[in-house]
């Protein structure tokens, strides 16, 4: 009897293109074990056919000689990915009117952006996703008097193991007016 184990885990759509069955073990921690003694088994298969170079959810499957198998989610974004390969942000740069600009809430203007935050390879809920976007260049986008580009930066965690994304965002005249 033999048991295997694997974690969902993000990769760049740059990095799809001929990634070896080892990579993609390692970046999933696959391992399989005998149940009787806790002697490694080897992984003999990866299925990688689902898995493309466009930002996605895909299925990866490891199993060993005896058929014994898991199933996890490669995540493929478009974007950097910090180096614990655990955490990301991505998010795309958008315009906006400048009386969105003061009526979106933080969901609306993260949503408006298709910014995601991915912890230990899975999406995260939206109350943290939130923290992402700071108070401060929430409000440069709420409190914008003018046409223009605000440039924000997108942070999730600190010191060696934090994550940022750049994101500009165009704001532009819809003719609304801005009461002081």
């Amino acid at each position: 009897k033999e048991s295997i184990t694997a974690n969902n885990f993000i990769i760049a759509k740059d990095k799809v293109a001929g990634i070896s069955d080892a990579e993609l073990i390692m970046l999933a921690k696959a391992e399989a074990i005998s149940t009787t003694d806790s002697a490694p088994v080897a992984i003999t298969n990866v299925d990688k056919t689902q898995l493309q170079a466009e930002e996605g959810t895909y299925d990866i499957t490891f199993s060993t000689a005896k058929g014994t198998s898991v199933s996890v989610k490669a995540t493929v974004i478009d974007g950097v990915i910090s180096e614990d390969k655990e955490n990301a942000i991505v998010a795309n740069n958008i315009t906006i009117t400048l009386t969105e600009a003061h009526t979106f809430t933080k969901t609306e203007l993260l949503d408006e952006m298709w910014a995601k935050l991915y912890v230990g390879g899975s999406e995260v809920t939206d109350a943290i996703r939130k923290m992402i976007l700071s108070a401060t260049d929430y409000a440069s986008v709420k409190n914008a008097k003018t046409a223009g580009n605000v440039n924000i930066s997108l942070t999730y965690g600190s010191g060696s193991g934090s994550v940022t994304k750049e994101v500009v965002v165009t704001i532009t005249d819809d003719g609304s007016s801005v009461s002081e």
